[in-house]
């Protein structure tokens, strides 16, 4: 009887043992495959933070292209302004001649025609 039961025993042992052999290479595997994961995550973070990058790098570039375009619409609007107060001073300057030429036109006008009243009193006088 005790060799039936040491028979029994034996193969009981001897299944529990493939058994934990399958549940060991089954770990393994599973190991494997969960390093295999952590492995395609590491460059999936490696890759999303060289994009992370790319885009700051991108931002930034952006952000000086922006302030650069700040200055230049400042500028302009300064040259605009600088040029406005030029013209409104042309205008000034244009009008005062402009008065100026009818001044003289009307003081030479009138000059001629105290030239002619003065010739035709003349005249009369003779």
């Amino acid at each position: 009887m005790d060799s039936c039961k040491e028979n029994r025993l034996k193969t009981q042992s001897e299944a529990e043992c493939k058994l934990l052999t399958q549940k060991i290479d089954l770990l393994v595997q599973e190991q494997r495959e969960q390093k295999e994961h952590a492995r395609i995550l590491e460059e999936q973070v490696k890759a999303h933070e060289e994009t992370e990058r790319g885009l700051r790098a991108m931002a930034e570039e952006q952000a000086r292209v922006s302030d650069g375009v700040q200055t230049q619409w400042k500028i302009a609007a300064e040259k605009v302004e600088e040029l406005r107060r030029e013209v409104k001073q042309g205008k000034k300057a244009v009008e005062e001649w402009q008065a100026k030429c009818v001044r003289s036109e009307v003081q030479k006008s009138l000059s001629e025609q105290a030239d002619v009243s003065g010739a035709y009193m003349i005249e009369i006088d003779e």
